[in-house]
């Protein structure tokens, strides 16, 4: 899956990435291939020059030919071809290429100076599709249960009545079913692991299991106190249990019953519960009807003489009330208006984050395309696996002081009269000065060798990666920094 799929250097991104080049061809994709994983065991290369590399999947190692790869991936269908399908009266034909006409539409964007800049998007590859439709599929798995038909093909030729021995034993070897006959012979049909039987059969231990207890000693609790001491009902082995079918139908009908009772203990809780909860609110609502009608007794004795009261009340609690209302809607306002100016306050932080996020990251992206030498990558791939030779083992007491070199360092006399200036003027001719940020094309200083010539310009992109890169850290960034002056020194 990551040879072929993963960022940025998987197959099929390489093969859309070079897509996007006019001048790339078969032969480019493959050395590009052949640079990226010529280290990774999955990968092979041909033994003669041919355009061809091989992928060891898991039933064997299959060998592709590039013939022909860059004009298959572009492969694309035309605008009006588009159009035509999404005017079809049929509902599921038309939906199927509305994706397609969005990709392939253009947008607007606005410069800084108010200029509008329209942007062609690029036409998705053939690889692009496939790798959205296998993202797409990934995720689907791994938000279920999937389960898998295995079906046995008779021949290879798909012709009836006719059984090829052969290619049904391949077949049956590569999908691991002798292995299971072999097991299911022995009398062991049943293969757990032991987190998955742990998790299943844990509440057959009596008591509380104890906090991080291994599977493996939980598993053997359980067994021992299913199958009573005897040990010819299973095995356990490296990493799964073999349970015979009469002692896994034991264990069944035990989590049954120890789970049906569960449910009966919290259905009886739960219908107490509920009884409890109806006779405290019928009492409840036998307070509130009594506290009513008793309510309603010493209403009807002065109901007369507030009759007269509630006319003056209520002019004088509709001018308090208007009051208030006037008060409450400048409060209103006023809240109102301060969360305005605080919105936009968080807006503006808001967006002053998200560009210096967008920063930060175009600064990074700007450099992750550039390519590693084979053997840098080589280094940083065991920097986890090295150890220092200079560690305190290897450091012996010195039996008299040590002292220090005499060296003295002096500037030659004539330093005034060499100005880098002029040295610039006649060396760097036909170079700009000012911060780079993108490869340059030609070396600063002529190389008389066509390998230092390659070698000053992957020293450069490496300089790039070493100061733009802010995920470079730690010993990484120090083995990336000693190659670069390693390099300089030897060049």
């Amino acid at each position: 899956m990551d040879l072929v799929a993963r960022k940025p250097v998987g197959i099929l991104h390489l093969l859309d990435d070079e897509s996007n080049f006019p001048k790339a061809t078969d032969h480019s994709f493959l050395e590009k291939c052949h640079y990226n994983h010529a280290l990774n065991e999955l990968y092979s290369r041909p033994r003669m020059s041919s355009m061809e590399f091989g992928i060891k999947h898991y039933a064997g190692q299959v060998w592709y030919s590039v013939e022909g790869f860059l004009d298959k991936n572009r492969d694309t269908l035309r605008n009006d071809v588009v159009e035509l399908l999404i005017s079809s009266k049929l509902s599921m034909l038309s939906e199927m290429f509305l994706d397609v006409r969005l990709c392939s539409e253009s947008k607007t964007l606005t410069k800084a100076n108010g200029r509008f800049v329209t942007m062609k998007p690029r036409t998705p590859t053939v690889s692009a599709r496939f790798n959205d439709s296998l993202a797409h599929l990934m995720e689907g798995m791994a938000k279920c249960n999937p389960w898998f038909v295995r079906c046995i093909k008779p021949n290879n030729e798909k012709a009836p009545l006719k059984l090829d021995m052969l290619c049904v034993l391949e077949q049956l070897r590569y999908a691991g079913m002798l292995e299971t006959i072999r097991i299911r012979q022995q009398g062991f049909p049943v293969r757990m692991r032991f987190l998955q039987f742990a998790e299943r059969y844990r509440c057959l231990v009596p008591g509380q299991v104890p906090r991080g207890a291994p599977s493996k000693e939980i598993c053997r609790v359980v067994l021992d106190r299913v199958s009573r001491g005897s040990r010819t009902a299973y095995q356990l082995g490296t990493t799964k249990i073999f349970l015979r079918e009469a002692l896994e139908q034991t264990l069944e009908e035990e989590r049954y019953k120890r789970l049906s009772n569960a449910v009966v203990t919290l259905q009886r809780f739960v219908r107490g519960y509920l009884a409890r909860r109806k006779f405290r609110s019928q009492r409840r609502s036998a307070v509130i009807v009594q506290a009513m009608v008793r309510m309603w007794l010493e209403r009807r004795r002065y109901r007369t003489l507030r009759q007269g009261v509630v006319k003056a009340q209520a002019l004088a609690r509709g001018r308090i009330t208007r009051r208030k209302f006037v008060k409450l809607k400048e409060e209103m306002a006023r809240r109102k208006k301060a969360e305005a100016l605080a919105k936009a306050r968080a807006e503006r932080e808001a967006q002053q984050t998200k560009a210096e996020q967008e920063r930060v990251q175009r600064s990074v992206a700007g450099v992750n395309h550039l390519e590693i030498p084979a053997e840098l990558a080589f280094i940083l791939s065991k920097i986890n696996d090295w150890e220092k030779p200079h560690r305190e083992k290897n450091i012996l007491r010195a039996g008299a002081p040590v002292r220090p070199a005499a060296i003295h360092y002096s500037l030659p006399h004539d330093i005034d009269y060499h100005p880098f200036s002029k040295f610039t003027n006649v060396y760097f001719k036909s170079h700009l000065w000012g911060m780079k940020r993108e490869p340059i094309k030609t070396p600063f200083l002529s190389k008389a060798r066509d390998a230092d010539y390659i070698d000053s310009l992957a020293v450069f992109k490496l300089i790039l990666r070493f100061m733009n890169d802010h995920t470079l850290a730690g010993e990484r960034e120090t083995v990336l920094g000693n190659y670069i002056a390693n390099k300089g020194l030897v060049n």
